[in-house]
């Protein structure tokens, strides 16, 4: 009989191979936010695993930047068409509440010494939410938005997702 954890890496295996059919199919905003997710998920394991206070004090702003800018990028060129069809207006509103909590996050984080025991124990909930994020997004929101995005639609909206983020992480600093 096989492991749960055996069971769930499977299925887990499997979805992100539906997942980067999609993606492969679609490409446009399903393939740029697909490669944030994976670069974000690369650094906040960097710092979840860290000991040395200099890797959280390094990578915590480019993370909480890059977060908070994607969000709002997202949230506009993305979130914002989806909440317009009927058969994704929930998950998109569920997203956006979903980023709210990962706001409230990155702003208690940000108010905590980084070398604090807290502020671990905080940054694992906030990687936990992303993750969770994330995996709802890349499943049944993309599946979702698939059928309301042809490629060249996609395409559009990620360029414009693209300029929306590149403004917010210059307003962000």
């Amino acid at each position: 009989m096989a492991k749960p954890s055996e069971v769930v890496g499977k299925a887990v295996g499997k979805l992100r191979a539906a997942t980067q059919a999609m993606v492969d199919s679609h490409g446009g905003i399903f393939r740029k936010l697909a490669e944030e997710h994976a670069a974000m998920a690369t650094m906040m394991s960097r710092v979840a695993g860290a000991t040395d206070a200099r890797v959280r004090e390094e990578l915590f702003p480019v993370i909480r930047r890059e977060l908070l800018a994607h969000a709002h990028a997202e949230s506009r060129e993305f979130y914002d068409l989806l909440k317009q069809q009927p058969h994704t207006h929930d998950l998109a509103q569920h997203s956006e509440q979903e980023h709210r909590e990962i706001e409230q996050l990155l702003s208690q984080l940000s108010s905590i010494e980084v070398t604090n025991d807290v502020w671990a124990d905080l940054f694992q909930r906030l990687k936990i939410a992303v993750d969770h994020h994330v995996a709802e997004e890349e499943g049944p929101v993309f599946e979702g938005a698939k059928h309301v995005l042809d490629s060249e639609r996609a395409k559009e909206i990620e360029a414009r997702f693209v300029a929306v983020k590149k403004a917010e992480m210059q307003r962000l600093g």
